[in-house]
């Protein structure tokens, strides 16, 4: 069993790997930018994603061997999933405590010390993970109340990744994301290339609102189907992404 278990997390690192670091026709890589992942479900148990500390650290350990140098956590926050921004951090900083003791361990010349957790000791040149948190938030009712009273959970603190059903867009969808505008963020839509809803005039009317648009690693592979990565497809054509993310919400995703 246990050797089962080691040949399929293999597998689910070779795959990690192999998209990772998967180049476009044109050359130019369609990975992770600069090695971060700007959207994901690894902080566990608090969303639909991962639920077991010990997936999510397996999971950091897959993006430090593939390279990465930055993971934002972005739990779902919506009517459903009525996360509370400071419980959110709390449940964050005792698990970004869990990597960096779990990395310590593994990397035995490092130490885990000060303000920010880490130390880097010249025994190692093996540096951990960034870790952030931001969050997902739907654009529903209790995201109105969240977005008036300013409790928000941004990303690089002037960002906020939205999403809206992929069936079809809230009310006044375009005087929302203005509203988001006037209290000083900017919006990142989350994975447009799956509301299929939306036309090409409906991106282009978003772009020129200065919204900015947040591609999945995975829609290109087809894991949401063929007519989302159709979608995905075009919209790289008309190059309308500004990041890239995995929306990981799960280690079977990369098997």
């Amino acid at each position: 069993m246990r050797r089962r278990f080691r040949m399929k997390r293999d597998d689910a690192r070779t795959r990690f790997q192999k998209i990772f670091n998967q180049k476009k026709p044109s050359g130019s890589t369609c990975s992770l930018p600069d090695g971060i992942d700007y959207h994901c479900h690894i902080l566990p148990g608090v969303d639909d994603g991962f639920q077991d500390p010990e997936k999510s650290l397996e999971q950091l350990r897959i993006y430090e061997e593939s390279g990465m140098k930055e993971v934002w956590f972005t739990p779902h926050i919506m009517e459903d999933v009525p996360n509370e921004p400071e419980e959110l951090r709390r449940v964050f900083a005792d698990f970004k405590e869990k990597y960096l003791q779990d990395f310590a361990q593994r990397h035995p010349g490092y130490q885990a010390s000060g303000a920010e957790g880490t130390k880097q000791s010249s025994a190692t040149d093996a540096e951990p993970l960034q870790l952030h948190l931001a969050a997902e938030n739907m654009l529903d009712a209790l995201f109105e109340r969240r977005l008036k009273a300013n409790d928000l959970l941004p990303l690089a603190e002037k960002y906020l990744l939205v999403e809206t059903s992929i069936f079809a867009p809230p009310m006044n969808f375009r005087g929302l994301l203005e509203r988001i505008k006037n209290k000083g963020y900017t919006p990142i839509l989350a994975h447009p290339e799956r509301y299929l809803y939306m036309k090409k005039e409906d991106y282009e009317a978003l772009k020129s609102q200065g919204i900015k648009f947040q591609r999945n690693l995975f829609s290109l592979k087809g894991q949401y189907g063929e007519r989302v990565q159709k979608r995905c497809r075009q919209l790289l054509k008309w190059q309308m992404y500004d990041f890239v993310g995995t929306d990981l919400h799960r280690l079977s995703q990369l098997e």
